[in-house]
């Protein structure tokens, strides 16, 4: 399988990238810094010098991102911020790969194949989330300190959902943290029940979204997001 993967020099992007390399997949990268900003798990990998191919550039670039996912079967996409910094790249990413009206760029429309599988991260306290989340965290940390992060989000999960593409799916995570793969103990946990302050491992969200791309969860959890969480044992 050919995978293109945004956002490889985020941890939870090279969690992904050395998965897919691990199971044999041929994975192409979009990065800004060239090979400097990939990460020595990726880029030392054994199977790196033969299925590994970077691409240098920007996730706005619209001829960058045709470059990058030209003859890609499925999209892994990480792209994000830290912080309080506002960030447009994922929803103008976003732009670019579906028809979406309200988006201002309409010449950028079609970019995938209808057929693609995509799977992005995204976070719990968005949407319809949102009303189940405690009142304090609701207006300190979804509103204001991630507020624009949290918008930026939902715009790709709206786009995806507003798309022609049916293979897509948002993992949605709270409060990320750097434990080891333990995919048999991650739960997909019900709307209401979907936290901010629940924890997720990243290795667990790269895990997942190349399980969803090599089918092995079926049909089950596409077009639709998902809401995760981790144990640490």
């Amino acid at each position: 399988m050919q995978i293109t993967i945004l956002g490889v020099s985020r941890p939870i992007g090279a969690h992904a990238a050395k998965k897919a390399l691990d199971h044999g997949h041929v994975v192409f990268v979009l990065v800004r810094r060239g090979v400097a900003s990939i990460p020595d798990s990726v880029l030392q990998h054994e199977n790196a010098k033969q299925n590994l191919n970077i691409i240098d550039g920007d996730a706005t670039d619209v001829g960058k991102l045709k470059e990058v996912t030209a003859g890609s079967d499925a999209v892994l996409s990480f792209l994000g911020s830290n912080g309080k910094l506002k960030t447009t790249v994922m929803s103008d990413s976003t732009k670019v790969f579906y028809p979406i009206e309200d988006f201002a760029n309409q010449k950028l429309i079609d970019i995938l194949p209808s057929t693609i599988k995509i799977v992005i991260v995204s976070n719990i306290g968005i949407g319809e989330s949102r009303q189940y989340q405690n009142c304090l965290l609701r207006k300190i940390l979804i509103d204001w300190i991630m507020g624009s992060i949290c918008k930026d989000k939902y715009a790709a999960e709206t786009a995806l959902a507003g798309s022609r593409i049916t293979k897509w799916a948002a993992l949605r995570a709270g409060r990320l943290m750097d434990w080891p793969e333990k995919l048999d103990k991650v739960k997909f946990v019900d709307l209401e029940k979907a936290k901010i302050s629940s924890k997720v491992s990243r290795e667990d969200i790269a895990a997942v979204a190349l399980k969803l791309i090599e089918d092995g969860y079926g049909e089950l959890y596409w077009g639709t997001d998902i809401s995760l969480q981790s144990r640490k044992g």
